[in-house]
């Protein structure tokens, strides 16, 4: 974890009172923040908020803070109406753009109803399929580069935006799209005191995916990660165990008819001391850096 990390693991052995001492203030600490981190209901996001993973259902969104008022899209979720709902939740009047990760509805579903002649950004190899589904709108769709700098307190590292001409793993073509998924790292900074903390978005990458990114992560930390496809285990479980990060997201819809999350995720999860959010129980989820203690701040929509 770099200096900036936000919440320390260490590994204690029982060998001396010290130690356990030490164990039981890790402890403590721990308790508070997850007292802090308590689900309260809600009626608008923190007016400081910097990332949020909406609720959609079964599907995924989250917000980008790019202004007061403004924000890039990751993905649009599958309904119109629960996309507002979390833009009208964080006080987002203008979309700056947006990143598809992939096409699939439970991704992009949601997009014609929130905009329209947005600049839409996805891997070279999903454009051509984007292009053709959103044809009828004044849509821009453009091909995500490697890193992107939109605000001088957000950088956002590209790390899977397969090319047409590169082989996408997956058996059949619906895995081979959730492999081809945009694979985002996001490092966003309060400036105010030069803390920052670090979050993996993963669209639906599948096993294979996510063996191959994982090089690219060796020295990258990770403090909040978007569980890949909903919480699959066709997913594996390869990057919880590595990065174990502090908190864990899982975009799912309730009580929906893939299982997901799939309960060989949560158990690596809570075996990597992660803390879990899903969205069907928390509704939307804000994240915010304090300026007086360089905390992360969580605040759900939901109680």
């Amino acid at each position: 974890m770099s200096k900036h990390s936000l919440i320390k693991k260490k590994k204690y052995k029982r060998s001396s009172r010290k130690q356990i001492f030490c164990a039981l203030l890790v402890c403590v600490a721990i308790c508070f923040i997850i007292l802090k981190f308590q689900p309260q209901s809600r009626g608008s996001a923190p007016a400081d908020w910097q990332f949020i993973s909406c609720d959609v259902g079964q599907g995924d969104m989250s917000l980008l803070r790019t202004g007061n008022n403004s924000a890039i899209l990751v993905d649009a979720g599958p309904d119109p109406q629960k996309a507002k709902s979390c833009l009208r939740w964080a006080g987002i009047k203008t979309i700056d753009a947006v990143i598809i990760t992939h096409a699939h509805a439970d991704h992009d579903g949601g997009l014609p109803g929130i905009c329209n002649g947005c600049d839409i950004w996805t891997s070279e190899h999903s454009a051509s399929a984007i292009s053709h589904e959103y044809s009828g709108g004044n849509y821009h769709v453009l091909t995500v580069k490697s890193l992107l700098e939109p605000t001088p307190t957000l950088s956002i590292r590209i790390l899977n935006a397969p090319t047409t001409s590169d082989f996408v793993p997956g058996d059949g073509k619906s895995a081979q799209e959730n492999n081809s998924s945009v694979v985002l790292y996001l490092d966003i900074r309060n400036t105010e005191n030069s803390s920052s903390f670090h979050v993996l978005l993963t669209g639906d990458i599948q096993q294979e995916t996510v063996h191959n990114i994982l090089p690219s992560l060796s020295n990258l930390p990770v403090d909040i990660l978007k569980v890949p496809h909903h919480g699959s285990k066709h997913s594996g479980d390869a990057l919880e165990k590595k990065l174990r990060p502090s908190v864990g997201l899982i975009s799912a819809g309730f009580n929906n008819s893939y299982g997901h999350p799939h309960r060989e995720i949560m158990d690596s999860l809570t075996d990597a001391g992660t803390q879990i959010y899903e969205s069907s129980q928390a509704g939307d989820i804000a994240f915010a850096l304090s300026n007086e203690q360089s905390s992360l701040s969580v605040v759900t929509q939901k109680t």
